[in-house]
């Protein structure tokens, strides 16, 4: 019941009645948009890391194949 004790009309009740349906619309939309961010952001993040990984062995296998110093060797 409204503030001051009044009673909705027919038509308000009906507005009152779209609204909250429309509203828990809204609320499972944000959800399903939040869980596929995550999934999308999941699949970014793994697919980075295995990016950076290929890119971290390809440079240490070029630095190892040409690595040269003029430091004499260790006995």
């Amino acid at each position: 019941m409204p503030a001051g004790g009044q009673q909705l009309s027919d038509r308000e009740a009906a507005i009152l009645t779209e609204y909250e349906l429309i509203r828990s619309e809204v609320k499972k939309m944000g959800n399903l948009i939040a869980e596929i961010n995550k999934e999308e952001l999941d699949a970014l993040t793994q697919s980075m890391r295995q990016q950076e990984m290929t890119q971290s062995n390809e440079l240490a296998s070029v630095y190892s194949e040409n690595f040269q110093t003029n430091c004499p060797p260790f006995d």
